[in-house]
């Protein structure tokens, strides 16, 4: 996906579905950046909640990416408790069960 905090910013086009997948890098800073300024990572994390949570899609599902590696380092739970109820959150292993079942 690779929105880099422009889901925010009101300049991408996402079209009508039923599933929306954000396959990694909402965020803008690196793993170190985060760690060195977390609170940026937690804003840039808030807005893309807002984000996926505004869209109608009845299935939201988040992959994090390389930019996203401070939410990798909390576990699944966490991140999961980040996100809400409204985005399903796959780590890659899950993702590759889920395409085999």
């Amino acid at each position: 996906s690779d929105t880099h905090t422009m889901h925010g910013q009101g300049q991408l086009v996402i079209p009508a579905g039923d599933i929306l997948v954000h396959s990694g890098d909402f965020a803008q800073q690196t793993f170190l950046k985060a760690i060195l300024d977390p609170g940026c990572a937690r804003q840039q994390t808030e807005e893309f909640v807002r984000f996926m949570d505004s869209q109608p899609h009845r299935l939201k599902i988040f992959v994090a990416g390389n930019h996203e590696g401070f939410l990798r380092s909390k576990g699944w739970r966490a991140v999961q408790q980040l996100l809400g109820t409204g985005v399903q959150y796959l780590e890659e292993w899950d993702f590759v069960r889920f395409m085999d079942s």
